[in-house]
């Protein structure tokens, strides 16, 4: 019996070591997408114009229509959407500073809170996001699609 016990606690620990590799390389290949993608000159640009339109008109009760119709958010759509679709990533956040969207694919995203702000916002989590952030602290946030089996 203890050596049956052995062997399966051996073989758990294969597999779990196998699954955390797997995971380390998932989250590397994601990462490289995130920073090749918003390290683009073009993104750059209008993530940076779509942030600071955004702190422009942070007061104004219409904000998310503002950002919707503004002249940035469109180009940043045309810019992800082929990546995403290569990808199978069903969408991206851009966030704020104080966690609103900016950007996203989905126009009723845009102007609301993001859920990241649902977390701990404690100063090591701000701290954290802003670490791996880009222009200006706006995020990047990159969603994969979920597949109904």
């Amino acid at each position: 019996k203890r050596q049956i016990n052995y062997k399966v606690e051996e073989s758990l620990l294969a597999v779990l070591q196998t699954t955390g590799k797997n995971m380390d390389n998932w989250i590397t290949e994601r990462l490289r997408d995130i920073n090749e993608w918003t390290m683009s000159g073009e993104v750059m640009h209008l993530a940076a114009a779509q942030l600071d339109l955004y702190q422009k008109n942070i007061n104004d009760p219409q904000i998310a229509d503002i950002l919707r119709s503004g002249p940035y958010l469109e180009e940043l759509r045309r810019f992800f959407r082929p990546r995403l679709y290569e990808h199978q990533y069903e969408g991206i956040f851009i966030i704020s500073p104080d966690f609103v969207n900016i950007a996203s694919m989905r126009d009723e995203n845009i102007g609301e809170l993001n859920l990241l702000c649902n977390y701990s916002r404690s100063e090591e989590h701000t701290s954290e996001l802003q670490s791996h952030s880009f222009i200006s602290y706006a995020v990047f946030c990159l969603k994969k699609k979920k597949y109904k089996s």
